[in-house]
């Protein structure tokens, strides 16, 4: 189950479906409602807040001590997640290209370069999922 899912189930389960706010997750597990993201020095780095459209944020900088220094969004296309054979295509892509680049024309280093240009989204995907416990 994604953070999205997680959020969206302990909302109904919780009663909080309909109430805005954000769903707060700390290490794959639902640590609290907050009625809106605030105050990033009360949770630890890489809690993830959800709304209910599915939007996320991350916690960053600070420590577990302090706390984080601010929220930052994730992307888009990482809240929604490249699926795996998306990602295995464009790791293909690129391997394929780079390994050896002699003769292939731009349509292939276009490919190739597809990894590099949603290499933040991609980040943050992942980093998404790991502080989520996946």
């Amino acid at each position: 189950m994604n953070v999205i899912e997680l959020a969206k189930k302990w909302r109904e389960e919780k009663g909080y479906t309909g109430k805005g706010g954000v769903i707060v997750i700390h290490e794959g597990e639902v640590n609290s409602w907050v009625n809106e993201l605030r105050d990033p020095e009360h949770w630890a780095p890489g809690c993830i807040a959800v709304d209910e459209a599915g939007n996320m944020w991350v916690s960053v900088g600070g420590n577990d001590k302090k706390g984080s220094k601010t929220w930052e969004p994730v992307a888009e296309s990482a809240a929604v997640g490249f699926t795996a054979a998306e990602l295995e295509k464009m790791i293909d892509n690129f391997v394929d290209y780079w390994s050896d680049p002699l003769g292939k024309g731009d349509h292939d280093a276009a490919a190739a370069n597809l990894l590099q240009k949603k290499a933040l989204p991609i980040a943050q995907q992942l980093l998404a999922l790991l502080k989520a416990g996946k």
